[in-house]
């Protein structure tokens, strides 16, 4: 990442844009290298085991809060997600079968009445998968079975 890319992208100045990548540093999340861009720190596969915990805890409590706000449209979209991950898995379509997964999960996440529960999921859950992704390409595209 680079800061003046960002604060361009965005319409902003490069201060608020230094100032978050500063934040995200403290947190750990992205590496600042002197003089070179900034990146997202790398996930190891032992904290991505235990993220997994984590999220399918927030999962779970997302779920149960989520459950007696269901219609009978909700559950027609969690069918069809449903439906297109089995087929992305059949497939080998990694990319398909966590947009898949995410639909399903964003039907819940967006009936859960609390909404840091739902932000703390969608960056969680999102960043885990982006990190899925490199760890996989990384090791040119082995399958999750195989690892």
């Amino acid at each position: 990442m680079n800061d003046k890319e960002l604060a361009e992208d965005f319409g902003i100045s490069r201060t608020p844009v230094r100032e978050a990548l500063k934040r995200l540093e403290d947190e750990g999340l992205v590496e600042s290298v002197p003089g070179s861009a900034t990146r997202v720190t790398p996930l190891k596969p032992e904290e991505a085991k235990h993220a997994f915990t984590v999220v399918a805890a927030l999962h779970s409590l997302a779920a149960r809060l989520a459950v007696p706000l269901l219609k009978d449209s909700d559950i027609k979209m969690m069918e069809v997600s449903n439906n297109n991950l089995k087929v992305s898995l059949e497939q080998n379509d990694i990319i398909q079968a966590i947009q898949a997964d995410e639909s399903f999960h964003d039907v819940f996440y967006g009936l859960t009445p609390i909404t840091w529960t739902q932000t703390t999921l969608f960056i969680f859950f999102r960043t885990l998968c982006f990190e899925i992704y490199n760890i996989m390409t990384l090791d040119n595209l082995k399958t999750i079975g195989e690892r």
